[in-house]
C-alpha cells in the first residue's frame, strides 16, 4: 500500500514570517504595525479551510490581495509612495470582505443647529482664511501619514472634510492658511457613503469661517466656482490654491457636482464655493488622473442638512 504524507500546518505567526519574507524578496515594505491584523486574517482563514497539504499558499494568497489592494490605491492616488508599500487600509479591506470586522460607517453629530446665524466676515478675496492642511496619522501605525484639506464652518472652530482624509487615522493635526500653528483636530461625525467628515479644533475666542450654501438653493449646469485646497499638501510650498471653473453636470439626483476647477491629490475635503457669494456647496473629494478630462466631483453640501441636524439619519 502507498504512505500519506500530511504536511503539518504552518500556524499563524510561521504564516506572517513567510509573507514577510516575500515582501522582502518583492522589495515591499510590510509595516510591522499590521501584524495583528494579518494575524487577525490567517486565524479566520485556518478555521474556513481544512486543508491536507499545507497552508503556506495562504501567504501567497494574502500577499496577492495585499498587491491588488496597493495597485488601487495608487490608481486612485497616483502618489508613488504608495505603491512600495503595504498599509493599514489594504488589509483592512481584505477583513471587511470576509466579514472579519464590523466597521462603522455612520457616526451622528449635530452640526447644523450649530452653524452661525451671523454670516462670515471675510470677504470673497480672504475665504482661504478659514480654509487649512489637515494631516493625517495614526498613533500605532506609521505607515499612515497622510492629509488633505478641511474648511471652518463655525466661530468655534466646527470643520468639515472628505471622511476618506481621515478614515484610517486617529491623530488628526490642522493649520489655517496664512498661519504656523498647529491646532489638534478631533473627530465627532462622519458619513462613509457619502464621504463627509465634521471634525473641531480647540475652543478659543474666535475662527474664521465659511458660509454654507442654503438647503434649498438650487443648482444649475455653468454656475462660476472657486475650489480652494492644497494640491500635493506641502509638497510645492505652504500656499493655498484658488482655482476657477464652473458646474459641469449634477449627478446621481444632484448628490455629485462634477465641476471643471483642475484638483488632484491634497485637495480632497477642501471647499467647493460660488463665486458670486463665496457660499460653500460642494466638498471636493476626488480628481481624474486625466489632467485634461475635468472629471472632478464634489459632494453636495446639502447633505449635511441630513446627515447631520438634531435627528440622526440612522437610529
Amino acid at each position: 500500500f502507498g504512505t500519506i504524507i500530511e504536511f503539518e500546518d504552518y500556524n499563524d505567526v510561521e504564516l506572517l514570517q513567510i509573507l514577510r519574507n516575500h515582501c522582502e524578496r518583492m522589495q515591499i515594505n510590510l509595516p510591522a504595525s499590521l501584524d495583528n491584523d494579518i494575524l487577525k486574517y490567517f486565524e479566520a482563514r485556518r478555521k474556513d479551510i481544512d486543508r491536507i497539504f499545507g497552508n503556506a499558499s495562504e501567504a501567497h494568497s494574502l500577499f496577492n490581495a495585499l498587491e491588488t489592494e496597493m495597485a488601487n490605491r495608487f490608481y486612485r492616488s497616483q502618489n508613488k509612495e504608495d505603491i512600495d508599500t503595504f498599509k493599514a487600509e489594504d488589509i483592512n479591506n481584505i477583513l471587511e470582505r470576509l466579514n472579519i470586522s464590523q466597521p462603522v460607517y455612520y457616526k451622528h453629530f449635530d452640526l447644523v443647529s450649530q452653524l452661525p446665524n451671523t454670516p462670515t466676515s471675510l470677504s470673497r478675496a480672504n475665504l482661504s482664511d478659514a480654509v487649512g492642511l489637515l494631516r493625517v496619522t495614526h498613533s500605532k501605525d506609521a505607515s499612515i501619514n497622510g492629509y488633505g484639506t478641511g474648511f471652518l464652518v463655525s466661530p468655534n472652530g466646527l470643520m468639515i472634510t472628505a471622511y476618506h482624509v481621515v478614515e484610517y487615522g486617529n491623530l488628526f493635526s490642522f493649520r489655517l492658511d496664512n498661519n504656523d500653528t498647529e491646532y489638534e483636530a478631533t473627530l465627532l461625525g462622519f458619513d462613509k457613503e457619502n464621504d463627509i467628515a465634521v471634525l473641531t479644533l480647540p475652543k478659543r475666542t474666535y475662527y474664521p469661517y465659511l458660509d454654507i450654501c442654503e438647503k434649498d438653493y438650487e443648482l444649475t449646469r455653468g454656475l462660476d466656482l472657486d475650489s480652494i485646497g492644497y494640491p500635493h499638501g506641502e509638497d510645492f510650498g505652504k500656499e493655498i490654491t484658488i482655482s476657477s471653473g464652473k458646474i459641469s453636470a449634477l449627478r446621481d439626483q444632484n448628490r455629485y457636482i462634477q465641476f471643471t476647477n483642475p484638483v488632484t491629490h491634497g485637495n480632497s475635503g477642501g471647499p467647493l464655493t460660488l463665486s458670486e457669494n463665496g457660499k460653500v456647496i460642494g466638498i471636493v473629494l476626488e480628481g481624474s488622473i486625466d489632467a485634461h478630462s475635468s472629471m472632478n466631483f464634489a459632494r453636495n453640501i446639502h447633505l449635511i442638512y441630513d446627515l447631520f441636524s438634531t435627528k440622526p439619519l440612522l437610529e
